[in-house]
């Protein structure tokens, strides 16, 4: 459900990190409708991606992927998150956040190459359905998608095989 925005990011935060049920709800819902047309602001979302507060850092992550192509700005310090982050939910969801703003962005597949190694199943498993995005694949790349059907994790062995169903798949359909 979306709710237009109102008040600013540093409200919406505050609420996140607040007590009230009903505003940390309303703060989530609006982070996570945002929309590329929004006219919001990069930096407050930034400036979060290093906080201590692994909530704060997620919603953080949400409202940058869903504000579009000029997060490019920011991709940098996505990139950091999803590969130094505590929280394994938190390099999930950069992860994602990755394929969705620049899977044709040099420094967002070298971080998606680096996810397919995460020790957490469910980053990996992430990594995998954001190489699908990723345009312009190496060969090398296909060579590690294909050997985690290997994996120790049951779901991502099956995504190896279902992410190269889908690269297989974009590649005819681009014919």
């Amino acid at each position: 459900m979306r709710i237009a925005p109102s008040g600013s990011p540093d409200e919406w935060f505050s609420w996140l990190t607040g007590s009230d049920r009903a505003l940390r709800k309303r703060a989530s819902l609006i982070i996570g409708g945002l929309e590329p047309t929004d006219d919001v602001a990069l930096e407050p979302f930034v400036a979060r991606l290093r906080g201590p507060d692994d909530d704060v850092v997620f919603w953080a992550v949400v409202g940058l992927a869903r504000l579009g192509p000029r997060v490019l700005a920011a991709l940098s310090e996505i990139c950091h998150v999803a590969v130094t982050h505590s929280a394994f939910g938190v390099r999930q969801e950069a992860v994602s956040a990755l394929s969705r703003i620049g899977p044709e962005d040099p420094r967002a597949v070298a971080t998606l190459r680096i996810a397919l190694r995460d020790a957490s199943p469910f980053v990996r498993r992430q990594a995998l359905q954001a190489m699908i995005r990723v345009p312009q694949l190496e060969p090398t790349d296909i060579v590690l998608i294909a050997s985690m059907a290997d994996d120790s994790d049951e779901t991502v062995a099956s995504w190896s095989e279902i992410a190269l169903r889908n690269i297989k798949l974009r590649k005819v359909e681009l014919s």
